[in-house]
């Protein structure tokens, strides 16, 4: 049977991925080896991390020819690139079809001094783009009092 419908597919993905953790509960309420479920831990934790892209070569077999026929894969910005870029432009970076985990990290390492631990600590490659999202609002709120702080400086119409 061949599927070419990526939401259906990645929705069976996150179905496996719930069984997957079910399964993990299990083995902890039964005191399972503890090596096992260390090791189990750590492929749930690479199976979640993973994108959509790769989640969909796993449960297809022709998927790679397929996501390459779809999306071309993006050129990343060097780090004095991407420390330069405005909140609009980090925007248009993050909602590109095809994306790294990595490379989203990077950019919120990078461009807003978020800490390394903190960012790679998230569950997945969507927690990733909600931070990043949390990021530039952020930023664009600091901007926006600063420019009300300013302007309030300047004119004395503070009080």
């Amino acid at each position: 049977m061949e599927e070419k419908d990526s939401s259906e597919l990645i929705k069976r993905f996150k179905d496996l991925l719930s069984l997957h953790e079910r399964t993990l509960k299990y083995l902890e309420s039964n005191k399972s080896d503890s090596v096992l479920i260390r090791d189990y831990k750590c492929l749930q934790s690479y199976l979640r991390n993973l994108s959509d892209d790769e989640s969909y070569t796993i449960l297809t077999p022709k998927a790679k020819k397929l996501i390459s026929n779809r999306t071309q894969p993006i050129n990343e910005l060097e780090d004095h690139q991407i420390k330069d870029l405005t909140t609009e432009q980090v925007e248009q970076e993050i909602s590109k079809d095809k994306i790294s985990r990595k490379y989203l990290e990077r950019i919120a390492i990078v461009r807003f001094g978020a800490s390394k631990g903190g960012i790679t600590s998230l569950r997945n490659r969507e927690a990733v783009i909600e931070k990043l999202h949390t990021l530039i609002s952020n930023e664009q709120t600091h901007e926006t009092i600063a420019r009300v702080a300013s302007g309030y400086g300047m004119t004395g119409d503070g009080d």
